[in-house]
Formats: structure tokens, sequence, C-alpha cells
């Protein structure tokens, strides 16, 4: 499962492509992509996903099975959701709370993504399968609205792929280890505690 918005910095495209690419349609393998929102039909935003709804539409029996999930869902409902699958797939090329990624260590999942994420993300070491990353130039507004050109961490295109086929290979065993997994993240900081330990503290006079 991967989820997000259908933003260039998501990496929700390279996931989908990695995806399609490494699997078979007669393999017993499902991708999940739970979309915040889809893009806004009459506008053109440099930082979403060009033809993102074309792409989703194109999908068919020629490629493995992959499921689209667009609507609102309660936090129970998404919970039951993550928790359901076997693996996350995190393509971004850059993060901000990866709060994401957090629930789903939380949910007891495996993570696939950049080398750096247990780092920014304050995440155990046991729950990510780390993919290596590339130095890439960003285009001027393509990160969000009115972002400088700025160089970002690409996943590594034939990394992700091969990282996906080893979680789907050991997929019994991820299975085994959602409880253990779940029970590490329950002893990393929590964002209070992390955001007490970088906040200054006020200079006396």
């Amino acid at each position: 499962i991967t989820t997000g918005s259908p933003l260039n910095r998501k990496g929700l495209e390279d996931v989908l492509v990695a995806y399609i690419k490494e699997f078979k349609p007669t393999e017993k393998v499902e991708l999940i992509i739970k979309l915040t929102h889809l893009p806004k039909i009459k506008k053109d935003f440099a930082y979403e996903v060009l033809d993102f709804r074309k792409k989703l539409g194109a999908l068919n029996s020629m490629f493995a099975k992959v499921t689209i999930i667009d609507h609102t869902m309660t936090d129970k409902e998404y919970a039951g959701l993550l928790a359901s699958a076997d693996l996350f797939v995190a393509g971004n090329v850059a993060f901000y709370s990866a709060v994401n990624v957090r629930e789903a260590v939380a949910c007891g999942l495996h993570v696939v993504g950049a080398d750096y994420l247990p780092q920014i993300a304050n995440l155990p070491m046991n729950s990510v399968i780390p993919v290596k990353t590339n130095e890439v130039d960003m285009p001027k507004g393509e990160l969000y609205a009115e972002s400088p050109v700025c160089k970002v961490r690409r996943l590594d295109a034939q990394a992700l792929s091969y990282a996906m086929r080893r979680a789907f290979n050991s997929k019994d065993s991820l299975r085994g280890r959602k409880a253990g997994i779940a029970a590490s993240f329950k002893n990393t900081m929590s964002w209070e505690e992390l955001a007490r330990l970088v906040t200054p503290k006020p200079v006396e006079a």
C-alpha cells in the first residue's frame, strides 16, 4: 500500500511504475493506492502529477492488480486498511511530517523507502527496507507552489523495484513480524517529545 496526494514530491507515480514493471498480472499481488484527493480537473499545478487521473484509468488486466481508493475514510477504517496490507511503500522525494509512514509502522507494516527515512521519521531501524536515493534537481514550482529550484533525493528506480520484489518474496516473514514492528514503534519518541527536544529554551534576562 502507498498513500498520499498526487503531488510530484509524494512519488506515487514512481511507485506505480516500479510496481507495474516488476510484477506480472499472473502474480498474487495487489498495489493499493490510497489518495487523499485527485488533481483539480480544470487546473494545472506544476507540483501535481500531470494526467494522474488518466494514468490511473488506463490500468487494466495487462498489468498486476492496482486498486485506487480516493474516498474519505475514518481513522478506524484507515487503520484497518493499513493493517490488512503486508507492506507500505513511501516514494517521497521530500518529507515534512512523514505522518503517513509513521501511521503505517504503528500498524505493524514494514516500509520500503529512502535510506535516510529511519532518521528523519524517527522509525525503528528494523521497520524499514532501505532504498538508495539519487540526488536530482527539482524544477521551480514542482516541489510545492512557487517552490524554487532545489535538490531532492529520489528513489533509485531499479533499487525500488528490487526492494518491492524482496518484500513480496518475504511476505510470510513480514506478516509474522507485524506485532514486533508495532511494539518497536511504541518505544520511539512521540511528536510531542520530539517537539520539546528541538524547541529552543527561552533565554533568561
